[in-house]
């Protein structure tokens, strides 16, 4: 997974989920970037990946969690 860091983006690493079931279209992973933490869920909808981000800071920061959507289309 890479993320848009600055100034340039960054490597994420990998991650692996050891709860995925067989026949499954939905699972979750989680980075922990010491900052925050993000969870990912994909998700196959018709033929859709659909990735759902859910970011929580833990640096006292200040800045308000987030929450992201995205769907990606195979062409």
């Amino acid at each position: 997974m890479w993320g848009a860091c600055h100034p340039q983006d960054c490597d994420w690493g990998e991650s692996v989920s050891n709860e995925v079931k067989k026949g499954t279209n939905k699972f979750e992973l989680l980075w922990d970037h010491e900052f925050a933490e993000s969870v990912i869920t994909y998700e196959l909808i018709d033929g859709k990946l659909k990735l759902t981000q859910i970011r929580s800071y833990k640096d006292n920061s200040g800045r308000q969690d987030i929450s992201l959507i995205e769907y990606f289309i195979k062409q």
